[in-house]
């Protein structure tokens, strides 16, 4: 989805910048919540274009983010090197799914979910 933008303002993502990468992984509108999430190498954040608030998503801190998607519940899905997180907000606890050989339903490969289910880099 393409969107004129109007007024372009420039914001700068408040990380330490200190040998970490600040290489950004993916991004994705969030139409609910009228944000823009950002994932990095150890940093998630939400971004509000209206205001131009940058929040850092403190419960990823030192979490590479490497896809971003929603569920059917607008819930966030980030998908990075330790498995797949479901984010609902500030207030919920954070849900974390992984690989698990000894579980028949767990997710048959984390890397494969990453890549094939939320689309590598989304």
């Amino acid at each position: 989805m393409c969107r004129q933008v109007e007024n372009l303002k420039t914001s700068f993502l408040p990380v330490n910048r200190g040998g970490s990468n600040l290489f950004v992984n993916s991004l994705l509108e969030d139409t609910t919540r009228q944000c823009i999430w950002i994932g990095m190498e150890g940093y998630l954040f939400q971004y509000n274009p209206t205001t131009g608030e940058m929040k850092a998503i403190e419960v990823f801190h030192n979490n590479s983010i490497k896809s971003l998607a929603l569920d059917g519940d607008e819930n966030l899905l980030a998908g990075t090197d330790n498995g797949l997180y479901v984010y609902q907000n500030d207030k919920e606890p954070l849900q974390h799914i992984i690989h698990d050989s000894r579980n028949i339903q767990s997710v048959t490969n984390q890397q494969y979910y990453l890549e094939h289910i939320l689309g590598s880099g989304t």
